[in-house]
């Protein structure tokens, strides 16, 4: 996460990968570094969203603990980043919390909202506790329709730290539910309901998430998302079937 701190912060200094001398593979990324930075310059709440958007980005870091082989260590060692991070925050669990923390979802929110010169800083702070859930909820469906595969092969599956399958379903529809109350709530909120009620049909319309042994749970996620993703769920069935899209996300 550090190159990317490097390029998102306009105050710290820029790695030479290379330097005039870069060459082949250092120099796309010093080229590509530039343009991030040029990009984050000329947005016009940079500065507003910048301390928040750092934050995102170390948040982003847990993805690293969750790749641990070690089971024990990894949970431990998620435990201690929410503890560090989210302090006692009692409206979600621990591992809901940094489930959404590993997303990069917030990070590019901000990003787009700094390009808007009417934002301020309460409504881009507004914006990140909204999509605290959003993002926790996207990791959570991304774990949901991959369960099988991730238990077959050892992976490390969120859904796991729930006490069993029917609680681990009600707190995904819990998260759904708020992301997109938050999401309402902000300017422009149905824009925002949109696109989650999108990223969640285009998940519970995968093969995966209509197999036999998901079915009824995915039919109680979807009514959590509201009548549009149960609208869209059989519109992005369609669109899987006409494209040849893979059957999960």
């Amino acid at each position: 996460m550090d190159a990317f701190l490097e390029v998102v912060d306009l105050d710290r200094p820029l790695t030479s990968y290379g330097g005039a001398s870069a060459s082949g593979v250092d120099a796309y990324v010093q080229a590509l570094a530039l343009a991030c930075r040029t990009g984050c310059a000329a947005l016009p709440r940079y500065r507003e969203a910048r301390p928040l958007l750092l934050r995102q980005v170390r948040l982003a870091r847990s993805l690293d603990l969750e790749h641990d082989p070690n089971p024990v260590r990894r949970t431990q060692g998620l435990q201690r980043f929410a503890h560090e991070e989210f302090g006692q925050r009692t409206d979600a669990t621990w591992w809901e919390l940094t489930a959404g923390a590993a997303s990069m979802m917030t990070a590019i929110v901000l990003l787009a909202l700094a390009a808007d010169e009417r934002m301020t800083g309460e409504e881009m702070r507004r914006a990140v506790e909204a999509y605290t859930w959003v993002a926790s909820a996207s990791a959570f469906l991304d774990n949901y329709v991959d369960q099988f595969e991730d238990q077959a092969v050892g992976e490390h599956n969120y859904l796991a730290y729930y006490s069993s399958s029917d609680e681990a379903v009600r707190g995904i529809a819990v998260l759904l539910d708020r992301s997109l109350r938050e999401a309402a709530a902000l300017r422009h909120g149905d824009r925002h309901v949109v696109i989650i009620a999108a990223m969640a049909a285009l998940y519970l319309s995968s093969d995966n998430a209509r197999s036999r042994a998901l079915r009824m749970s995915t039919r109680e996620l979807a009514r959590s998302g509201g009548q549009l993703t149960q609208l869209l769920i059989p519109i992005l069935r369609c669109w899987r079937i006409a494209y040849g899209e893979p059957s999960a996300c």
